[in-house]
């Protein structure tokens, strides 16, 4: 089984699956899954506003995220949150990233971006993966700070932190 997807995945949304949308039988909390963990886009919250694509990835090159994943090493550079939205109001409209552990329910945005009127209008955020190692997720929020998509994490120690010499 491939453990990355060849390309951005088109997420299920809540409206096509119902509460578990693109993610299949939802995986235990407290396990680190191998395979690639889906996100889930809530779809019914703006109206004239819908998110296209969404993915976490190591990098954005030529407006694309490259390298799409679920797991990042602890420290390992930026990690790239890629949203492709249709806004078909008349507004721009404010889009709000955040991260949190998945154990906390707080939310709040860390990252404002906002998105004008367009059929297809690529954006991007960027993160540090110097978070504490476990299980996270990633929210895009609208103003009022009703999820819109939601994507589990992991960041995972570095295998060579442990291993790691310094020269004296």
């Amino acid at each position: 089984m491939d453990e990355e997807p060849p390309t951005v995945p088109a997420p299920a949304t809540s409206s096509e699956t119902g509460a578990a949308a693109g993610a299949g039988a939802p995986t235990p909390p407290s396990s680190e899954p191998s395979e690639y963990i889906r996100p889930v886009i809530q779809d019914e919250f703006l109206e004239g506003v819908r998110i296209l694509r969404f993915a976490l990835a190591e990098d954005v090159i030529e407006r694309e995220p490259v390298m799409i994943s679920s797991r990042f090493r602890h420290n390992s550079g930026p990690m790239h949150v890629f949203l492709e939205v249709a806004n078909q109001t008349a507004d721009d409209v404010t889009l709000l990233v955040g991260f949190r552990r998945a154990s906390d329910q707080r939310r709040g945005g860390g990252v404002s971006l906002t998105v004008p009127p367009s059929p297809r209008y690529r954006t991007r955020a960027r993160a540090n993966t110097r978070r504490a190692p476990g299980e996270w997720v990633c929210e895009v929020m609208d103003e009022r700070q009703r999820v819109l998509v939601t994507q589990r994490f992991f960041i995972v120690p570095d295998p060579n932190a442990a291993t790691a010499t310094t020269d004296e």
